[in-house]
């Protein structure tokens, strides 16, 4: 039961690196369109 939390959580942080990383280049090429 404590592998399987250990192993989720890093996923959950990958999962949201990767959001963030989306919505960031989003928000750039938001920019560069705007610009």
């Amino acid at each position: 039961m404590h592998e399987k939390k250990i192993r989720r959580l890093p996923v959950l942080d990958e999962n949201n690196t990767t959001v963030i990383g989306i919505l960031t280049q989003g928000d750039i090429i938001r920019t560069m369109a705007q610009g």
